[in-house]
């Protein structure tokens, strides 16, 4: 075996290693980011539903098809340029294969612009049509607004660990998950309870303001409602039938 075949071998593992061992290398680092990955939904929604309860939750559910969306066409660019980069790798075609994976990530940047304008400009008309609610539409606009900004690096980052996978590395792909995973998990929590303690802190602002009252004691209210929980309609129902009475 001369000298390029053996830096040749070292370069392309997947020409000569055995099957087995690329299946351990290959396959459990992937299993193991998407397990990973579908923690962030899991971890959302947890949060979510301690900071601002089921309304909250549904709203994320109306945006939810959006993310869906996409994950697929990041999918879509970065698979097919990984099956590419692989083919071309597998016939030593370096260049070709290079040319492949910038043409890839030039399309993944396209895909990301366009999607960021287009929910962008029409999030209110596409939080209709999927199902929004008079009840839970401001907070699935307040929440699609913040997820909207990330939709670029969903795009370009999923793209891209599919092109990582198959230069390779896939442990690198396994890293990047796990790393934006533990740093959901240590900012959900303190990003929640802030908005939460701003909140309450101007609503007690206007009801002392307004009332000269204690907001929060419970001594000062005649009727208690959580709308968050039963929804607007149900809380107008009980003081209809209140006043009625």
């Amino acid at each position: 075996m001369t000298l390029t075949e053996t830096e040749h071998n070292e370069a392309n593992p997947l020409a000569t290693a055995p099957i087995g061992k690329l299946m351990m290398k290959y396959a459990v680092p992937s299993v193991i980011a998407l397990v990973v990955n579908a923690l962030y939904n899991i971890v959302d929604q947890v949060f979510i539903g301690w900071g601002v309860g089921t309304l909250g939750n549904s709203a994320t559910n109306v945006i939810f098809p959006l993310n869906m969306v996409v994950t697929a066409f990041s999918l879509l660019l970065g698979d097919g340029g990984a099956a590419f980069l692989s083919l071309e790798l597998g016939r030593d075609n370096r260049k070709k294969a290079q040319k492949g994976v910038n043409n890839t990530l030039s399309w993944l940047i396209i895909t990301a612009i366009l999607f960021f304008i287009i929910f962008s400009v029409f999030l209110k008309p596409l939080t209709n049509m999927l199902g929004a609610t008079p009840d839970n539409q401001a907070y699935a606009l307040a929440y699609g607004r913040i997820v909207v900004i990330g939709f670029p690096f969903v795009v370009i980052g999923s793209g891209m660990c599919s092109l990582i996978r198959a230069d390779g590395t896939p442990h690198l792909t396994m890293i990047s998950m796990i790393v934006g995973c533990v740093s959901q998990y240590h900012m959900s929590p303190s990003t929640v309870m802030k908005e939460i303690r701003q909140s309450d802190k101007s609503r007690c602002n206007h009801y002392n303001n307004f009332t000269g009252k204690e907001w929060g004691d419970r001594h000062n209210y005649d009727l208690l409602l959580n709308s968050s929980t039963i929804g607007y309609e149900k809380c107008a129902d009980i003081i209809c039938e209140l006043c009625g009475n």
